[in-house]
């Protein structure tokens, strides 16, 4: 659950950008993308809900996920925190005594709740979930180099993968739709879980992960300083593991709160976390 996690979040990162696209969305998208990638604070509530297709079984999840970071410009200054939750209908795939008090997983009624909490500070990561709370050195100096590398590798252009991009006004908002080509993305995004499963391999896991995107669509609302305030996505994937694939539709949105403003973090009692080596 934990791996399947990072996937939908590194392709959420990656499909927050789209051939036939009219110059004014591109222009308008543009402005947006440079304010956006200039930001040095973060303050993002991520909402979707998912459907996941898996040995003839049909499982209705949702995602949900407050997002808060600051001084994005300067890595070795950085931090962040985000509180997750992973909603999941469960019914006929445990039995009662799997789940409850003392599991780490919350049973109310026939769904599972699972609540993680994670936080990155002087050069710490930090995660509370299931009951566990441990720490790990991760630099974000080396984060940043590797997908920078990777991105470059990939030759990313947000642009190169964004289809149909149109543009209206709703009052003093700004919207583009669009499209998305999925072979593209998928290229992109297994490139950053080459990086994943080299780590993933590092702390014993052994199978692979691989995804292909599928249909995408969204939209971008866009506020008169520039930003975007929301981001809709509508998204088919495909994650395959152990020779097993996963159909997952997900459809939602990622509200920005306050773009473009400083955004302070609460951490907790890092004493209490213990060291993962």
């Amino acid at each position: 659950m934990k791996r399947l996690a990072v996937v939908l979040g590194m392709t959420m990162l990656f499909c927050t950008p789209a051939f036939a696209n009219e110059p004014d969305a591109v222009a308008v998208y543009q402005e947006m993308e440079e304010k956006t990638n200039n930001m040095a604070d973060l303050d993002a509530y991520y909402d979707f809900d998912l459907d996941m297709e898996y040995q003839k079984q049909s499982i209705k999840a949702s995602l949900k996920m407050d997002v808060k970071a600051n001084h994005m410009d300067i890595p070795s200054e950085c931090s962040l925190g985000a509180d997750m939750n992973i909603g999941v209908d469960v019914s006929g795939l445990y039995e009662a005594d799997e789940l409850g008090p003392g599991t780490g997983m919350d049973l109310d009624d026939t769904r599972l709740n699972l609540e993680a909490k994670m936080y990155y500070a002087d050069g710490i990561y930090y995660m509370d979930m299931m009951g566990m709370k441990f720490k790990k050195q991760v630099l974000m100096e080396t984060m940043t180099e590797t997908i920078e590398k990777v991105q470059s590798a990939a030759g990313q252009n947000n642009l190169d993968y964004m289809q149909d991009m149109k543009l209206r006004t709703e009052g003093d908002v700004r919207i583009i739709s669009y499209t998305m080509n999925g072979e593209k993305m998928s290229e992109l995004v297994n490139q950053m879980m080459d990086v994943i499963n080299s780590a993933a391999e590092m702390d014993g896991y052994e199978d692979e992960i691989q995804v292909q995107i599928g249909d995408v669509s969204g939209e971008y609302e866009i506020n008169s300083d520039g930003y975007y305030t929301k981001a809709r996505l509508s998204m088919v994937m495909y994650v395959t593991e152990s020779g097993e694939t996963m159909k997952i539709t997900l459809n939602g949105n990622v509200a920005l709160r306050n773009p473009g403003q400083p955004v302070d973090l609460q951490f907790p009692d890092f004493s209490e976390f213990e060291l993962m080596e």
